[in-house]
């Protein structure tokens, strides 16, 4: 309670996301407006007319107040809710239509296309009507070769297909409907060669204008004396917080060496230059409010100048509003309470958009500074140091091992791997990430200057070489990332619990937190055996939604087969990246990739191009020269599985199988799916369309 007293905003925050999150799982409460209306009235009641009741049962002031901000979050996020408000579905599918939109965001150049948001003003129907939109968000992928010369801030009118984002198609896929929902956009649409044409220009906010301008200027710069490197999409990456030119295998190497939060511009970045500001201003005295006036100006006009370099990026803004507040409370020269500041940046993040909450972004920033605030000198005292070198190295590894701690659960339940050297990654990469900036700037601002320019981009471009050979290096150790490792929801709390229960056990020396802690070690533990008994005794059969392709992936005692027609890394890649969280799920220790055309033989299932056969179950791949080959041979199969677009007539299937289910694989076209949906309707055959439904999953228990 004196936590609360004494941290007004966070005693605000909690109830206000718990209104956000009850929204997200079961939406508005009925009657919500009244209700608020009713405890608004109580509340107030309560303060100004039964203090000294008040006074003696303070737990009702504190319901009162946690019932107002929690109903006030709840109807907060239903007014914030684009799914309740928009006014596009009415023009989404059917036919193409005119739209007038305004480019929204910088244009980002893509392997196939060119990707931006967009805002539509009017929509022109198809009787020439202009009916005006309430600027509704939308993603728009243009034709390569229409839009390079496109910028934030264009008006233009396009011809295109509107359609609403698609719901995933494999099972535990990132929601890539509900992430880009949550930033208030519904739809996305495609806008080939000859349908766009510009209206006019620098129609968009000057500020945000400029600071897109600024980014692209940075990002040219960094080319022109860097060339088309890693060094250079590593310095684009950490300097602007666009990440788009750096290729699979390096990415990969950042994160599995723990140090891909260099490559996220966040609050590392704004950290690293606010704890520098404060030591290079420390001459200012703090005895003087002028003073520590202009020292708090000062640093904070250079976080937000840093912020515009980089193009005002939603990391970027959560960082410098979260050191913002830090760096006013050290106006009034007091202590500053850390946690009121960070609580108080939160609420105004959430004001503007409360569904950020649910930003993973959003989250790791949060959990990683308060996991610093709250562990860093416990961390500190148990690691020895005698001396300059190894105290600087002890507190480097005390804040890694502090931010890892806070944010491990989470990263754990979406990313389910843990980066085992991430001391060693961290020890390194954070040192070097401060002389990045801190180079990167005077050499952006001199770039002009021919012998200072080259001088500081040299010395930029060594610092990025060492960083990118350390952490390929440190990615090339064996062991360097534990995969497979799922975490549910559930479990994810239990480890919070779990840490908070060891970490006040050594603040107060309460044994009775000994044994909360060996309960959510045998929770946590217990959950996770009953998963793997449950995954052990359950085999599965799945035809996954993957672009043109077909593919079957069979599922057993922890193995997984899959057989794919195109066996590319670009394929296998794009496989794991749909399946790799549902695969965690299930406890794959080993995935085996197969072409269409191997056989396997195991003690569960095999497969011989056409047939998939499971216990007493048969599955075929449709073949069209069985059309003339087997005719009049009729055989019994569990389900056809018809792919590449097979031009036969469905007399002569049901002459040959006697099948009762169709599955449609995304290697057929939509309109060939779409005609034989109509004739096994009309015949009353089941079928299944992976394009709408998703993934095929047929469930085996194994006793």
């Amino acid at each position: 309670m004196y936590f609360l007293n004494n941290n007004p905003f966070v005693r605000v925050l909690f109830p206000f996301i718990f209104g956000i999150v009850l929204y997200d799982l079961a939406g508005s409460i009925s009657g919500l407006p009244v209700l608020l209306f009713c405890f608004i009235a109580i509340f107030f009641s309560l303060f100004f007319f039964y203090k000294k009741f008040l006074f003696k049962h303070r737990w009702i002031d504190g319901l009162a107040f946690f019932m107002l901000f929690f109903l006030f979050g709840n109807y907060y996020s239903f007014k914030n809710d684009v799914n309740k408000h928009t006014q596009l579905s009415e023009f989404s599918g059917g036919k193409a239509k005119n739209f007038i939109i305004r480019i929204n965001n910088q244009v980002e150049e893509r392997k196939n296309s060119i990707k931006s948001t967009a805002k539509i003003l009017f929509v022109i129907n198809n009787e020439g009507d202009v009916l005006r939109v309430n600027n509704e968000k939308i993603v728009l992928y243009f034709s390569k070769g229409i839009a390079k010369n496109y910028k934030y801030g264009d008006k233009l009118i396009i011809h295109s297909f509107i359609n609403e984002v698609d719901s995933p198609k494999n099972p535990k896929t990132f929601n890539y409907k509900k992430f880009l929902s949550r930033k208030g956009i519904l739809y996305s649409g495609y806008v080939s060669e000859g349908n766009s044409r510009l209206l006019s220009r620098n129609e968009g906010n000057a500020l945000l204008s400029y600071a897109i301008g600024l980014r692209e200027k940075i990002q040219n710069n960094l080319k022109k004396f860097l060339g088309d490197t890693d060094e250079y999409n590593v310095a684009t990456a950490i300097l602007t917080g666009y990440r788009g030119n750096l290729d699979f295998d390096l990415r990969q190497s950042f994160v599995n060496s723990g140090a891909m939060h260099v490559m996220c511009v966040s609050g590392l970045h704004v950290g690293i230059i606010f704890l520098i500001l404060k030591w290079f201003f420390s001459f200012l005295s703090d005895k003087k409010f002028k003073l520590r006036l202009l020292k708090v100006i000062l640093i904070l006009s250079i976080i937000w100048f840093y912020a515009l370099m980089t193009g005002f990026s939603s990391s970027v803004l959560r960082a410098s509003a979260m050191f913002s507040f830090l760096a006013l409370g050290m106006i009034w020269n007091k202590k500053i309470n850390v946690f009121n500041s960070l609580a108080a940046s939160a609420l105004l993040l959430l004001l503007i958009n409360p569904f950020s909450i649910f930003d993973i972004g959003f989250q790791l920033s949060y959990l990683a500074v308060i996991g610093i605030v709250i562990l860093f000198n416990p961390i500190q005292q148990i690691i020895p140091a005698s001396n300059k070198v190894t105290k600087y190295l002890r507190d480097l590894a005390a804040v890694s091992i502090a931010a890892q701690v806070a944010t491990t659960p989470v990263s754990l339940y979406y990313f389910g791997q843990f980066p085992n050297y991430f001391i060693l990654t961290n020890i390194i990469v954070i040192p070097l990430t401060g002389f990045i900036i801190y180079t990167a700037i005077p050499a952006l601002l001199l770039s002009g200057v021919n012998f200072a320019g080259e001088f500081l981009y040299s010395i930029l471009a060594l610092l990025l070489k060492i960083m990118t050979t350390s952490v390929k290096f440190v990615d090339s150790i064996p062991f360097s990332v534990t995969e497979t490792i799922y975490v549910s929801l559930l479990q994810m709390f239990i480890l919070y619990v779990l840490i908070f229960s060891i970490y006040k056990m050594y603040i107060s020396k309460y044994k009775y937190l000994l044994f909360v802690s060996l309960c959510c070690l045998i929770v946590f533990f217990s959950v996770r055996s009953y998963r793997v008994v449950n995954n052990w005794n359950t085999s599965e059969i799945i035809i996954p939604y993957l672009r043109n392709q077909s593919a079957v992936a069979i599922i057993s005692e922890r193995e997984c087969y899959v057989i794919l027609e195109d066996t590319s890394k670009q394929t296998i890649s794009s496989y794991k990246m749909m399946l790799d969280n549902y695969n965690k799920s299930k406890n794959i220790k080993n995935i085996y990739y197969h072409s269409i055309n191997d056989e396997i033989k195991t003690s569960y299932f095999s497969f011989s191009y056409p047939y998939v056969i499971y216990g007493e179950d048969r599955y075929i791949f449709w073949k069209p020269e069985w059309q003339k080959s087997i005719a009049g041979k009729k055989q019994k199969v569990t389900g056809i599985l018809f792919h590449n677009n097979p031009f036969v007539k469905f007399d002569k299937v049901d002459e040959i199988f006697n099948s009762d289910l169709f599955v449609f694989t995304t290697s057929n076209k939509i309109q060939t799916v779409r005609i034989w949906e109509n004739l096994l309707k009309n015949h009353n055959k089941k079928y299944y369309n992976i394009y709408n439904e998703g993934a095929w999953v047929k469930k085996y228990v194994v006793f």
